[in-house]
């Protein structure tokens, strides 16, 4: 992804303007069931336990939709360049896990520690928004909680 936005910032300059989201942890409707938040609430809802690892790592977890939000804002305009799409907000995995664990009445299935955390994986994930803030005026409209909320009624 990397060298593929080096190359198309390469090839912008001149000729066409370009801006390139960044990612972080976006979670929705739809998910992948093998992604954290849906393998959580999949185990949970079947009554199986699921191993993590201790999970003090702390993540920027973003509504899909806002993603998508994000994105339109940024093929209707004209800004160039890199922009993260996030919250800019972090939360640990563990508390994510317990939050959903909790509002299912299945905290009792968490295995803490029972999965080793990747070594590579930095311990703290998290968007710095303010180029978006400032030159998009945008932000998040949906925090990690009342997203999770959602998409349990959702299920």
């Amino acid at each position: 992804k990397a060298a593929m936005r080096a190359s198309v910032a390469a090839h912008a300059h001149d000729v066409f303007s370009y801006a390139w989201a960044r990612v972080f942890l976006p979670y929705g409707p739809g998910d992948n069931e093998k992604r954290l938040i849906p393998s959580v609430i999949n185990s949970l809802q079947q009554g199986n336990s699921i191993a993590l690892g201790a999970d003090h790592n702390v993540r920027d977890f973003i509504w899909a939709p806002d993603v998508a939000d994000l994105l339109v804002h940024l093929l209707c305009g004209r800004e160039d360049g890199l922009f993260n799409a996030g919250t800019g907000r972090g939360t640990s995995i563990r508390e994510v896990a317990e939050w959903i664990g909790s509002r299912l009445q299945r905290t009792d299935l968490l295995q803490f520690g029972s999965r080793q955390n990747v070594i590579e994986e930095p311990k703290r994930l998290v968007a710095d928004m303010k180029k978006c803030n400032n030159v998009l005026n945008w932000r998040s409209k949906t925090d990690l909680f009342s997203g999770l909320n959602t998409l349990l009624e959702g299920e």
